[in-house]
């Protein structure tokens, strides 16, 4: 059986890792942005809020801001979660490819 990882092939799931990595992040950016806005004393007040706040969990885990709301906390765990599968999908990728040109 023919080996499937080819550069191509590569490319392409790296391209849909990330484009799925961005999508997550806008949805889940507006419905942190639908739970918090209505609350006075939240954090978060804007889409730009929601979104900054979105791109720092899913990578580094760390924000200056945070929802306060029960919903906004789930949508953010979720986000999390979505966030380090998905990187661990891109290591996993290259840690394959990298295996395969070094066992040529």
């Amino acid at each position: 059986m023919k080996n499937s990882l080819s550069v191509k092939r590569i490319i392409s799931l790296l391209t849909s890792i990330y484009l799925a990595f961005i999508v997550v992040l806008c949805i889940g950016a507006y419905l942190v942005y639908l739970a918090e806005s209505p609350v006075e004393s939240a954090t978060i007040k804007t889409y730009e809020d929601a979104l900054w706040w979105a791109l720092n969990m899913a990578s580094v885990g760390d924000a200056s801001i945070n929802p306060i709301t029960t919903g906004g906390r789930i949508v953010g765990a979720g986000i999390i979660l979505i966030g380090y599968s998905l990187f661990a999908l891109i290591v996993a990728t290259l840690s394959a490819a990298m295996h395969k040109w070094l066992t040529k």
